[in-house]
């Protein structure tokens, strides 16, 4: 007879935090929290195309070292 395996809520919420905190880091680590902070809310153009901007500055001097 199968079995229906189901999470622990418990432990679902805490990998969702874990998954959240470490989105929080790597926004820190690229200096786009200020940016990204907006992502549940509805971002104009220049809010993206200023997020792409930065992104785009920080990658191409990470290539460059």
């Amino acid at each position: 007879m199968p079995y229906l395996l189901q999470a622990d809520a418990s432990a679902l919420s805490g990998l969702l935090d874990t998954i959240d905190k470490k989105i929080e880091v790597v926004n820190r680590m690229t200096h786009l929290s200020p940016v990204r902070t907006y992502r549940t809310q509805v971002a104009s153009a220049v809010a993206i195309e200023t997020e792409f901007q930065i992104l785009n500055t920080l990658l191409s001097d990470k290539t460059a070292l």
